[in-house]
């Protein structure tokens, strides 16, 4: 109940989910320009006030890797870059990870 009511739970969540799951990266709307864009900002930001923010740092290098990679595909195409580094596939209904 609790993570089905929290972000896990949102309409948003979902469709990230589902569209990971199966494999379909580019063309929602999301493209993985405006998230590494977005984090820019937030990065200039800190900077300029000097806040650190160590995950944050992180996660814009997973968006800036795969934006590197391919500039078509959507936001959640940082799912690619977690798989490579752990040697897993994410996949709808896959009965082991490949």
């Amino acid at each position: 109940d609790i993570i089905g009511n929290g972000v896990a739970g949102s309409q948003m969540f979902r469709t990230v989910a589902n569209n990971a799951m199966d494999r379909r990266f580019e063309n929602s709307g999301a493209n993985i320009l405006t998230m590494y864009k977005d984090m820019g900002i937030v990065m200039d930001i800190a900077r300029e006030y000097e806040i650190p923010l160590f995950l944050t740092s992180h996660v814009n290098e997973y968006f800036r890797t795969a934006w590197a990679r391919n500039k078509k595909e959507d936001a959640w195409a940082i799912v690619k870059i977690t798989e490579e580094l752990c040697g897993v596939t994410i996949e709808r209904n896959a009965n082991k990870c490949k």
